[in-house]
């Protein structure tokens, strides 16, 4: 179940969505009926309706929330407006197709990461032993959610010595030897699945590395969670 802080985190910590993308749907009587969220670029990241609707008064409400979004499209001079969530939504989808929405059969592949620490530490294990024995670094890194939904803000320190150990830490915690590193969750599954690289990241400003650390260190962290078997990385990726 989502709870109201993690669905604050989820949306408002999008990269591109303000509060004004958020829309409300209510009745006369003042009842709330549904809510919608307008993503980047256009895309329909939320679209909920009361589940008690049903029949006429569903697509009415149906109508209401996608006449909304068109118009927050508009104010935004956004050209083209995806939905991809109402398909199971029969009501909604019915509305959509004959509004004139065009219907779109794609295939995809979503990979959530619920626990990330625990990622980091069985990824970061496996190739470990590509490095020199003595090898050591220490890193600090603030991870913003990116664009999951279900993921929170993240402080991470990464300790990597004959053993890994990735714990989450508070806000306080400090490591004079660690380097710091902040990026978001999106950032980090595109590089373990190699669809993206750190120099494109940090070029983007999707990684950032303080001026005076070790960007070369910050690299080697981010080679060793790419996934090395070609087989990991899926066809629908568009490449």
């Amino acid at each position: 179940m989502r709870d109201v802080e993690g669905w604050r985190w989820s949306i408002l910590e999008r990269p591109g969505v303000t509060a004004d993308d958020i829309l409300i749907l209510d009745n006369d009587s003042g009842a709330t009926e549904g809510y919608a969220v307008l993503g980047p670029e256009g895309v329909v990241l939320e679209l909920c309706l009361e589940p008690d609707l049903a029949g006429p008064a569903r697509s009415l409400a149906a109508a209401r929330l996608v006449g909304a979004l068109e118009e927050r499209c508009q104010s935004r001079d956004l050209e083209l407006i995806t939905f991809e969530l109402p398909i199971s939504d029969e009501e909604v989808r019915r509305f959509l197709v004959g509004e004139g929405y065009r219907v779109e059969q794609t295939q995809s592949l979503t990979v959530n990461l619920v626990d990330l620490p625990a990622f980091l530490r069985e990824i970061l294990t496996r190739h470990r032993a590509s490095l020199p024995p003595d090898w050591r670094a220490d890193y600090l890194l603030d991870v913003a959610p990116g664009t999951y939904p279900s993921h929170r803000r993240t402080r991470l320190l990464v300790q990597i010595g004959s053993e890994v150990e990735v714990k989450e830490v508070n806000a306080e915690v400090t490591s004079p030897a660690a380097i710091p590193i902040a990026t978001d969750l999106s950032t980090i599954t595109e590089i373990v699945f190699g669809r993206s690289s750190f120099k494109e990241a940090l070029e983007a400003g999707r990684i950032q590395v303080p001026s005076g650390s070790s960007e070369p260190g910050a690299e080697t962290l981010f080679e060793l969670i790419a996934i090395r078997s070609p087989w990991y990385t899926p066809p629908a990726d568009g490449r």
